[in-house]
């Protein structure tokens, strides 16, 4: 069972949207305190003050009605149809390539408007543009944008953002992590290695791609940093711009 709070939350930023919804203005304390049914407007203050320290509403100081939800707020009663996420650069899909665009947040280069019913909304998401076709049987087209997350664990199969630390370069690739060590390369059903580095090592990670053209790369496990998990791909021909 949820507690009180949260339904008087949920139901007191609801009712602020609904009003500005119909009004084009917030309500104020007065008929905010009437529409909730409240005893008195201190009642109200009191969790409207809640709600600024949860950081659900910000306020206007001296402004009766100068308070409005935030996006924390918004995401929670679900009203929040689109958000914006930074196209952070190129991410290539073929052959490493030196190249440290795109994973630095003071790097942004624009910004790619989203709806939750394409991608929905969580946190440290970014987009990057892809180039190349390494990925093509994983209908990841040459021109696509992925949409990545940027601090999850990867997972067997995910399809990863990789920089290679050594050689400075970045790669759109499938993750996997052996459970055992191999000790000879493996050759079969279209399934060709580029070894970074020679045999060895006991900890490593391969790096598939999704088109036989292209060779596995293998890689130390210390060399290899994950910086985002893909969990969408927008089509060139239907990706939305930014107002």
């Amino acid at each position: 069972m949820r507690k009180r709070i949260e339904i008087d939350v949920e139901r007191i930023l609801r009712a602020i949207n609904g009003y500005r919804q119909q009004h084009g203005a917030p309500p104020s304390v007065r008929d905010l305190t009437k529409m909730l049914g409240y005893s008195s407007t201190s009642v109200t203050h009191r969790r409207l003050k809640h709600l600024q320290e949860e950081g659900y509403l910000n306020q206007e100081e001296y402004r009766s009605r100068g308070f409005w939800l935030t996006e924390k707020a918004r995401r929670l009663i679900d009203v929040l149809d689109e958000y914006q996420v930074p196209v952070l650069g190129l991410i290539r899909a073929g052959y490493p390539i030196p190249t440290l665009d795109g994973y630095s947040p003071g790097d942004e280069m624009a910004q790619l408007r989203l709806t939750k019913d394409i991608v929905p909304y969580e946190e440290n998401l970014y987009a990057l543009d892809v180039e190349g076709d390494s990925m093509r049987d994983a209908l990841i087209q040459n021109g696509d944008t992925v949409i990545l997350k940027g601090d999850v664990m990867p997972q067997n199969g995910d399809i990863v953002a990789a920089w290679l630390r050594d050689r400075e370069e970045t790669t759109l690739k499938r993750y996997y992590r052996p459970e055992l060590r191999r000790t000879s390369p493996v050759s079969s059903d279209n399934l060709k290695y580029d070894d970074i580095h020679p045999e060895g090592t006991s900890h490593f990670v391969e790096l598939r791609p999704a088109n036989p053209d292209y060779k596995i790369i293998k890689v130390e496990e210390e060399n290899l940093e994950v910086r985002g998990v893909v969990v969408a791909v927008i089509r060139r021909q239907i990706r939305p711009t930014a107002g």
